[in-house]
């Protein structure tokens, strides 16, 4: 049983479109590696799990030794779920492929199109799972959701924790903050082994034009100093995804980032 990352980047991938920048110019010169959007994926012999369907789900699905036999969904944030539409007729045509979400993002597929094109051809199957509710699908491990601050235009925000047999993963792609959440982030990373957490934009300064208050994440140097992430890189590996093309840290050679390390 292994949890990996199937990529690192926010919503569009890395190179960015349109983007001719330094940061992204690396990549198509050969100094730094592509990256697709991120989701990840628990394995184990002949069967996987995906959590997000993001738009570069025909990649990420070759990735896998298997079709997942069930997804499960954030947010209704772009990168989050819009891979969902290649499970559709004009594509892998599923049948009631389980699709696990929290009662507003079931909502948000079953009444917009074409999401809700899914449901009515029983392409996709929603699954409504509850913050806390523990789901067991695969013996020996157990999937539990809980909810997190996060822009909220379409739908609310879950983070998840993934307790297998050797080890507790917590993954967060996406947040506001890392402050007021229903339930503390010290609680839910006390007996977690590793983490995988939103780090979008290095700093403040990153977006030249843009407010970066208008898309609220934590920053990776405010993240560095927050002493419950403090505490928890000294007794577990804690890991830096959902990176902005403009995140200096898409410029390493290893990706997921070990922020243990910087």
């Amino acid at each position: 049983m292994k949890f990996e990352m199937l990529g690192v980047a926010q919503d569009a991938g890395y190179p960015h479109p349109f983007c001719h920048l330094p940061c992204c110019n690396a990549v198509r010169q050969g100094q730094a590696l592509e990256q697709l959007p991120a989701a990840a994926a628990l394995i184990s012999t002949g069967r996987s799990i995906l959590f997000d369907a993001t738009p570069a789900l025909p990649q990420q699905l070759e990735l896998l030794p298997c079709f997942p036999e069930a997804i499960f969904l954030t947010h209704a944030h772009i990168g989050h779920y819009t891979g969902l539409m290649y499970l559709g007729r004009e594509a892998t045509n599923t049948h009631n492929t389980p699709v696990y979400c929290s009662e507003s993002m079931a909502t948000f597929l079953r009444q917009n199109a074409p999401w809700s094109q899914l449901v009515e051809l029983a392409n996709i199957e929603l699954r409504v799972v509850h913050a806390q509710e523990s789901i067991h699908l695969i013996p020996g491990v157990v999937i539990q959701p809980f909810e997190v601050v996060h822009r909220s235009e379409f739908s609310n925000t879950y983070g998840f924790k993934i307790r297998t047999e050797s080890e507790t993963i917590v993954y967060v792609p996406d947040a506001d903050t890392w402050n007021g959440w229903p339930i503390p982030l010290r609680e839910i990373l006390e007996d977690a082994t590793s983490a995988y957490l939103d780090c979008t934009f290095y700093n403040a300064h990153e977006l030249p034009g843009r407010d970066v208050t208008q898309i609220p994440h934590p920053l990776v140097v405010d993240t560095l100093k927050d002493p419950v992430i403090v505490e928890a890189m000294q007794r577990m590996q804690v890991y830096a995804i959902h990176l902005n093309h403009t995140n200096r840290l898409l410029q390493r050679q290893s990706h997921p980032v070990l922020l243990n390390t910087l």
